[in-house]
Order: structure tokens, then C-alpha cells, then sequence
């Protein structure tokens, strides 16, 4: 339900900013950077069929997901748009500093359109970097049900008798601390 409700409104956002008021509305800086926040689209719609991108029964790294119809590749990809869509909080955070500046600073739009295409740029290289090295070192493995940044196989080294890691075994998912990292700073940026 959460998810099909994201999708409509970050449909319709961007629905309201490109095609109903495409002339004015983006002539604002937030409205440009509530924009980008829509792409989490993408990520409500890869949550929404995860089933299709998990792995199936009898594929490596299946999970035992119902209906699950995927294989490792399109449960790279999962993880490759669940990662990309953490661009959404580096967004937040880029609009609670675009209000700070325009409302506490006075900064007005002029100056602070002079520097926004270097956020967005930052922004995108730093996630989709993040989300193509995923990709590249296979840190994206079924987990959860989904995929997203997991040891494999799944459940690996959780027990006696269980198999051994083949990527990323538990000892070394501190890696999965400093991604989230990143998440940590946005948060603080929109509380402050």
C-alpha cells in the first residue's frame, strides 16, 4: 500500500512540474529539487515487484520469496535502484539548505541557481557511483526478501553447518557501515 501510494505521488509530482506547469514551475529552485526527490518513483516500483527481481526458486541465491520470477541479475538491479533512490535524502537535505539560505541567509534565487547544477551533479555522480560499484564488486545479493547489500549466499556463516560466504561474509560488511554513513549526514543536515 505505502508503496503504490509513493508511486502516485511521485507520479504525480513530477506530473505537475513537466507537463501542468512546466513553464513556471521550474523556474523555482525547489521545485527543481522536489523534482529530483521524485525519483524515488523508481525505488517504490522496484520494492513494489520485488517478487519478479528476487531471484527465483531453484536460481542461485534463491530465497524462497512467493511468485519470485528473478535471477542475480535483475536482483542486482533491485539493488542498483534501491541504492541510487538514497539520492532522495541528499535532496531533502539540498532542499532544508535551499530554505535555510533563502529564508534565515536572504540568499535570493539568482545566486543560489548559480551553484545548484554543481549539487545535482554531486548528488548524481555520488549515488549512481555508489549504485555501479555495487554492481561491479556484487556487494547487491538477495536479503530480506529483496536485494540490497548482503553476504552470499544468503544466510551464509550464520551457524553451524551453514555454507560459507561466497561475497562478503558477515566479517567484513563494516563496508555496509560506511555506505550507510552517507545517510547519517542527511539526516542530521534536515533535523539542524
Amino acid at each position: 500500500l505505502t508503496g503504490n501510494l509513493s508511486v502516485i505521488g511521485s507520479g504525480l509530482i513530477i506530473y505537475s512540474m513537466l507537463v501542468y506547469g512546466r513553464r513556471t514551475k521550474l523556474r523555482k529552485p525547489h521545485h527543481r529539487i522536489l523534482l529530483a526527490m521524485s525519483y524515488d518513483l523508481f525505488y517504490s516500483l522496484v520494492k513494489a515487484f520485488t517478487f519478479l527481481l528476487t531471484p527465483a526458486e531453484g536460481q542461485p541465491g534463491s530465497m524462497g520469496v512467493p511468485g519470485a520470477m528473478g535471477n542475480m541479475a535483475t536482483c542486482r538491479l533491485q539493488g542498483f535502484f534501491i541504492e541510487t533512490a538514497h539520492a532522495t535524502g541528499a535532496y531533502n537535505s539540498l532542499l532544508s539548505i535551499y530554505f535555510w539560505l533563502s529564508i534565515c541567509r536572504g540568499v535570493k534565487n539568482d545566486k543560489f541557481t548559480k551553484y545548484e547544477p554543481i549539487a545535482h551533479i554531486l548528488i548524481f555522480v555520488v549515488f549512481v557511483g555508489f549504485a555501479i560499484a555495487g554492481v561491479v564488486i556484487e556487494l547487491f545479493n538477495p536479503a530480506f526478501g529483496f536485494c540490497f547489500i548482503a553476504s552470499y549466499p544468503p544466510g551464509c556463516e550464520s551457524g553451524p553447518g551453514a555454507p560459507v560466504c561466497e561475497r562478503w561474509p558477515p566479517r567484513t560488511m563494516g563496508l555496509m557501515y560506511e555506505i550507510f554513513a552517507q545517510m547519517w549526514v542527511q539526516a542530521y543536515i534536515v533535523i539542524v
